[in-house]
């Protein structure tokens, strides 16, 4: 995750909290390579394991070029950016192909990194993107500019890149996740100049550092999971990207918090379902009039100048002064009120 979105500094204050609770971190330390899951679960003698090892093994585009010099797949591009690894891009046109966040910071880190271009191209409309709205809003304020209703064919070039020949699209039928499949449109080729191409079009878990020792995965090389997170392999659970597919942050820690639960259920022999709390909780019977309540608009949260944050990795939101916070605390009536069931009671008591 690019620094500019989540910074290296907020990064370390919380490892060094996981550090500090009790934690034995092993830096340097690679599982297929230093270690195999047989042994953490053998001669190691740990009795659980939890894989969190992610989503990092980037989809192919399938077209002819795609091993041409200056095709940098998505995932190995931002992890080279993050570590620090020298990745020049001044002076040089960029095409990310790719609708999702992935592909957006991929975008924006190229920007970061001096390219005179950036080009997102993607098969279906802005509507049906699966990146957030904002990251594409911000994107598109920078200057990346986006092409919908396109599909790369090739990418063109004697060895290394000089173009990416698309295609434009039209949505037909529906597919089983509910979305219009895209069809290529007879004809309507063009050629985007290009230096360097960014596939971004999915991403799926590196089962290589396994050894064959994985436990059962899905199709799109997730595990397979019970409620409790529970692997096919005893004593094995798996949690984060490596089941949910690519998501967000706060979508694997709240997985990790889980795999906690279900971890310490495991061993000390509870049955399913019986994982502990981490708190006690009551429940309480209130009902409320939301008119009687005044409407409180949720405040803008401030960010860098467009032109200034496309040349640099600080972060772009720049947090609330006091009051502002303060202001948006009261905004808060009952969070885990249930609007719409509350209306349907609401509703039911007056007829």
């Amino acid at each position: 995750m690019p620094e500019y979105r989540l910074p290296k500094a907020a990064l370390q204050k919380e490892i060094d909290a996981i550090a500090r609770a009790g934690v034995e971190i092993r830096t340097n330390t690679a599982l297929g390579r230093d270690f195999t899951l047989d042994d953490l679960t053998g001669k190691m003698g740990y009795k659980a394991v939890v894989l969190a090892i992610g989503a990092q093994r980037s989809r192919r585009l399938g077209v002819p070029g795609e091993d041409l010099k200056g095709v940098m797949h998505a995932t190995d591009f931002l992890r080279d950016v993050a570590m620090g690894k020298p990745v020049d891009l001044t002076g040089k046109k960029v095409v990310v192909v790719g609708g999702g966040n992935t592909a957006i910071d991929a975008a924006r880190t190229a920007l970061r990194l001096g390219a005179s271009a950036v080009h997102v191209v993607y098969r279906r409309t802005r509507a049906e993107m699966p990146a957030q709205g904002t990251e594409v809003a911000e994107a598109a304020e920078e200057g990346v500019q986006f092409h919908f209703l396109v599909n790369p064919s090739r990418i063109l070039g004697p060895g290394y890149i000089t173009g990416i020949e698309l295609v434009a699209q039209e949505l037909g039928e529906f597919d089983e996740g509910g979305r219009r499949r895209p069809k290529p449109i007879e004809g309507s080729g063009f050629v985007i100049a290009a230096d360097v191409v960014v596939p971004a079009i999915g991403q799926g878990t590196d089962l290589s550092c396994l050894n064959g020792d994985a436990p059962e995965t899905n199709r799109d090389s997730t595990f397979k999971v019970d409620s409790l997170l529970a692997t096919s392999r005893p004593g094995v659970f798996a949690a984060g990207d490596a089941v949910l597919g690519p998501a967000t942050v706060i979508e694997a820690v709240a997985q990790g918090n889980q795999a906690a639960l279900a971890v310490d259920a495991y061993l000390r022999g509870y049955k399913a379902g019986n994982a502990r709390r981490m708190t006690e909780y009551r429940t309480t019977d209130l009902s409320y009039k939301l008119e009687d309540y005044a409407e409180a608009h949720r405040a803008e949260m401030p960010a860098r100048d467009p032109d200034e944050r496309a040349h640099t990795f600080e972060e772009i939101e720049l947090g609330f002064d006091e009051e502002t916070a303060r202001a948006e605390a009261c905004r808060c009536l009952r969070c885990d009120l249930e609007y719409e069931e509350f209306m349907a009671k609401q509703e039911a008591d007056e007829g």
